[in-house]
């Protein structure tokens, strides 16, 4: 007869709860398999902001902690801060008040105004660029965001796909855009 050990049943049901884990890890990552990691979503919005004006604010990732209240701070990472180069675009990092970082590029277009700002952070399970045009609208300015993006990892892909959206960073931005106009920022 088989003496009953003291840690038999607790490792036992270890072992179970770590097998429903496994199978249940298992199962999600089949399904994210078969979403496409590929996403695109576009966003039209009015700003009752003159467009020069939103040009200079959306064109100075420095200053952007002072209109994104979920951002503690911005920090340079290519020695030219310059959003305008024709070359290179610039690299920022985001610290947000959670001590989250995001590394991102961004390029601005005067001539088109337009500013294509990409996420640059290889870490990150989630990929994506956001191309950003604005037009006069009487004394307001349309923006227009097209974003497009890639979600590798099928776990993540699926937990995104049925819970968080793949367009929760672009509905964000849109919300902190829109509360521009409550901000003296209009001329």
């Amino acid at each position: 007869m088989t003496k009953n050990l003291p840690l038999q049943k607790p490792m036992l049901w270890l072992a179970g709860l770590s097998a429903i884990f496994l199978l249940i890890t298992g199962i999600v990552a089949i399904l994210g398999l078969t979403i496409d990691p590929q996403y695109e979503n576009q966003y039209s919005i009015t700003v009752p902001i003159n467009r020069a004006k939103l040009w200079q604010v959306l064109t100075a990732p420095e200053k952007k902690a002072l209109w994104d209240g979920q951002i503690e701070r911005t920090e340079q990472l290519s020695p030219s801060g310059e959003t305008n180069s024709s070359d290179q675009p610039a690299r920022w990092k985001d610290i947000y008040a959670n001590q989250t970082e995001i590394n991102y590029s961004i390029k601005a277009d005067e001539t088109s105004l337009s500013i294509v700002r990409k996420v640059d952070d290889p870490n990150l399970p989630i990929h994506f660029s956001w191309a950003i045009s604005l037009q006069d609208a009487n004394s307001n300015t349309r923006v227009r965001i097209l974003e497009q993006g890639q979600v590798g990892n099928p776990i993540v892909r699926y937990l995104v796909s049925n819970w968080v959206g793949d367009d929760i960073f672009a509905k964000r931005f849109i919300e902190q855009l829109e509360r521009l106009s409550d901000r003296e920022l209009r001329e």
